[in-house]
């Protein structure tokens, strides 16, 4: 997936919470676009996994499959 659907996403959800589905199944419930940073390099996503901040994974834009949420069936299926 690419840095601007990303953005996009993030910038158009409302607030509302979404899945990233990583290549291998590995899955991030969002429960706000806030917990999503695109890397300036924006080839990687900083996906925060706990609500105190300080637990993160840094994950590879070429590794997310699809952002699972309401109103993003259209980015389901994006090249990996």
């Amino acid at each position: 997936m690419e840095a601007e659907q990303v953005r996009h996403i993030l910038a158009t959800s409302n607030g509302r919470a979404f899945k990233l589905v990583i290549a291998g199944g590995k899955t991030y419930d969002t429960p706000h676009p806030d917990y999503v940073h695109i890397h300036p390099s924006q080839r990687y996503l900083t996906v925060f996994t706990s609500d105190k901040g300080w637990q993160y994974d840094v994950v590879d834009l070429e590794h997310v499959c699809s952002i699972e949420g309401l109103g993003y069936a259209e980015f389901a299926g994006s090249k990996v």
